[in-house]
């Protein structure tokens, strides 16, 4: 199963004052689907993507001239935000969990609870964005497991690994006792609040994140440590 179709469903099944018809002047023929490989309902794939679009990479036949309905359907999926005229495309301009039954956007904390506690769906994909500009489907596999692999941004993190635990665990005791996201992050604390919190303290933390800090893992668990705001309310993980 393609994250396409997973997502198509869901779509299908929700709002469907979101779902966007083709276009009665676009043919709908059948043929195979540059995006998933299927023999399938397509349109002509300039109908969707224009000479700018430079994920053909991510596709499974980058050679074909057709796109599917149901891409159609996933990247225009989408309705104005409040107060405002132009589409908001969660596929793309939002980070959002997927199940067969629904498709959602989803913050932080619940992406938390995703990454750490796992998912009990048959079938599920997430997708993490910070820059908001990517399309989710392309870059987020389909997993049928509790704990699977994440796309976020650039990169796809599987967060099936007993270091899930160990690093995030690491993190939140690192920032706990007052080591911020920018040294976390890049494993460089200035020499003014090493003194803060101890230079043994430092080092050790230093010492046992200097392996992982550039994994993906590390650096999805990263992002999704809590705000200042959060940490004064109080959070679950």
């Amino acid at each position: 199963m393609h994250t396409i179709d997973l997502l198509s469903a869901a779509m299908e099944s929700g709002t469907a004052s979101s779902l966007h018809e083709i276009p009665s002047n676009i043919k709908i023929e059948k043929g195979m689907c540059c995006v998933t490989g299927e023999y399938t309902d397509t349109i002509p794939r300039k109908k969707i993507l224009g000479t700018s679009f430079c994920d053909a990479n991510l596709f499974v036949a980058p050679d074909s001239n057709r796109i599917g309905v149901k891409v159609w359907q996933v990247f225009m999926f989408g309705e104005p935000s409040p107060g405002k005229k132009r589409i908001k495309k969660p596929e793309m301009q939002a980070c959002w969990f997927c199940d067969r039954n629904r498709f959602v956007e989803v913050k932080k904390p619940a992406i938390r609870k995703i990454v750490l506690k796992g998912v009990n769906d048959k079938a599920w994909a997430c997708w993490v964005t910070t820059s908001y500009k990517k399309h989710g489907s392309l870059r987020s596999p389909v997993n049928k497991k509790k704990f699977g692999r994440i796309g976020f941004d650039e990169i796809i993190v599987d967060t099936d690994t007993p270091l899930r635990t160990e690093i995030w665990t690491k993190l939140r005791e690192a920032q706990n006792i007052g080591i911020g996201k920018p040294a976390l992050k890049a494993l460089d604390m200035p020499i003014g609040f090493i003194g803060k919190i101890g230079v043994k303290v430092w080092l050790e933390y230093k010492s046992w994140a200097l392996s992982l800090y550039q994994s993906s893992l590390y650096k999805l668990l990263w992002e999704l440590l809590p705000s200042q705001a959060e940490l004064k309310e109080g959070i679950e993980l």
